[in-house]
């Protein structure tokens, strides 16, 4: 009898169909609404996970900024741009859950799955765009350029953090659709298919300028970067699969003639400029101390600051023109 109930099983599509219907509710809604909720009731918000890259973006950001948050979860990051620089803005997610959360806290809210994103003709403008580790789990990242290219102001910035794609947080996790490395944001800068020849590119309008781009190496490689072994250390990183663990860059929306004509004339269209990187606690072998914010160690200059050379000129200051 049990014998005949396990050859029926496996020999009917019952596994398959089971399998599918839970990586189709790992999909959905819901599955984020009770993740949402539980960490809501156990009052243990993954935000400390990413306080690294809170820290790092919001040191970007002017004071006073309108931004919106894409994939915003329950609102963390937008409390601490409105307590720490004064920021107004609204939050996009597609959990119930988690806005329910946001709204609380004070924000304008949207419900939207940015898999399938659209801002349904949503008419306001923003200073600054995040989107934090959201971009991997998207199938279709263009249509989310072009919407979030379309809300921003002239000059507005879209703040992107990513995992490194050929590293192990960046292939190992099932749920990342799209493995992003420094040159793949290219295609949003202007004369971008003229500079790699290829054609197909040409129908892009909604172009973006790579103001800012960083390469967050692994801890692993401090050794490595340190003397007697920085010289070949630095040149053998690009080598390594698993050197780095992310990346973040600073997108400026070009939306006028004048401003997409300047940069052809000026920068190519496949150019980025890279800036590797590393957390100073981590560089020194020592804890983060508790109340400090997470600093940077600049590799290829070994300057230390909370953001990257040009990237408080870039986003507060001239908005990248010059």
């Amino acid at each position: 009898m049990e014998r005949n109930f396990v050859d029926a099983v496996y020999g009917s599509d019952f596994w398959p169909k089971a399998l599918d219907g839970y990586k189709a509710r790992a999909k959905e809604c819901p599955y984020w609404d009770e993740i949402w909720l539980r960490e809501h009731m156990l009052s243990a918000p993954r935000a400390s996970f990413y306080k690294d890259e809170h820290d790092h973006i919001l040191n970007l950001i002017p004071s006073g900024s309108k931004i919106v948050d894409f994939g915003c979860g329950p609102g963390e990051f937008l409390a601490r741009a409105r307590d720490e620089r004064s920021c107004s803005g609204m939050g996009i997610d597609f959990s119930s859950e988690a806005l329910e959360q946001v709204a609380k806290a004070g924000f304008e809210v949207s419900k939207l799955d940015l898999r399938s994103y659209s801002t349904n003709g949503c008419a306001k403008e923003f200073d600054v765009a995040i989107a934090n580790h959201v971009l991997e789990h998207l199938a279709d990242p263009m249509t989310f350029f072009k919407e979030a290219w379309r809300v921003l102001v002239p000059n507005g910035y879209l703040l992107v953090t990513v995992p490194y794609g050929p590293s192990s947080g960046g292939f190992c996790d099932v749920t990342h659709l799209r493995y992003w490395i420094p040159g793949t944001f290219c295609f949003l800068q202007p004369g971008y298919g003229d500079s790699v020849f290829n054609p197909q590119h040409d129908g892009w309008k909604e172009f973006f300028s790579i103001e800012t781009m960083l390469q967050r190496v692994d801890v692993r490689m401090r050794r490595l970067i340190k003397w007697p072994f920085r010289w070949i250390g630095l040149r053998i990183l690009g080598s390594l699969w698993d050197a780095y663990n992310e990346i973040s860059t600073g997108l400026r929306a070009l939306k006028s003639k004048e401003e997409v004509e300047h940069f052809k004339k000026n920068r190519p269209g496949n150019a980025v400029p890279i800036l590797r990187v590393m957390h100073r606690h981590e560089y020194e072998n020592r804890p983060l101390e508790p109340g400090k914010q997470v600093e940077l160690v600049h590799l290829d200059t070994y300057e230390f600051g909370f953001s990257a050379p040009g990237e408080k000129q870039g986003i507060g200051g001239n908005n990248g023109k010059g």
